[in-house]
């Protein structure tokens, strides 16, 4: 299930953002799956997803915790915070935010899987706020056993980024975070 805000549901691009090349490599592999969630944005692939724009951490974590009872997914393709550090949360408080929906996934479900997306810069955000951020995800992952993180900062090109440098526009810039969300997968099935 693909938890998160407008980066996960693919803002500004109609086909799914992330999820539908990230479906594509995983068909290609012959990885059986079924996304699921209470939302479905995106065509020509399995678009469910627990997934609001413009939502913060604690405005979607009520949501996230109905949806895994209702839908009961095996792994959480959570990317979250983006909005909370454009709201000018700091690195801390973002990363307590993330750690509390943590507790509320593994007080649901224990058994799941998540897999932890660090955010890509954005020009409109502190860059050293995102990094101070994405360092903290390591720390925070390392406390969950079922936890993994995966990163979509190292190597992504601002060039990507829409004009309100928050949302991608670019298809390669989808696949750079498919491809990114897709090893994190192949880590955790092997």
């Amino acid at each position: 299930m693909a938890v998160g805000d407008s980066l996960t549901i693919g803002y500004n691009d109609l086909t799914g953002g992330f999820r539908k090349p990230l479906c594509a490599l995983l068909t290609a592999d012959g990885i059986a799956f079924d996304m699921v969630g209470p939302n479905s944005d995106g065509s020509g692939f399995d678009a469910a997803h627990a997934a609001w724009a413009g939502q913060s951490i604690a405005d979607i974590s009520a949501d996230v915790e109905t949806a895994i009872g209702t839908y009961d997914p095996h792994v959480i393709l959570l990317g979250v915070g983006a909005v909370d550090i454009i709201e000018a949360q700091t690195p801390a408080q973002v990363a307590a935010s993330i750690a509390g929906m943590l507790d509320m996934i593994y007080a649901t479900d224990p058994g799941i899987t998540v897999i932890l997306a660090k955010l890509f810069p954005m020009d409109t955000v502190d860059a050293e706020d995102v990094i101070a951020l994405n360092a903290l995800l390591d720390d925070i992952a390392a406390g969950y056993p079922h936890t993994h993180v995966v990163d979509k900062h190292t190597g992504f090109d601002l060039a990507w980024l829409d004009t309100d440098d928050i949302h991608m526009i670019n298809p390669t810039g989808w696949e750079f975070v498919a491809h990114r969300v897709y090893y994190g997968i192949l880590r955790v099935l092997a």
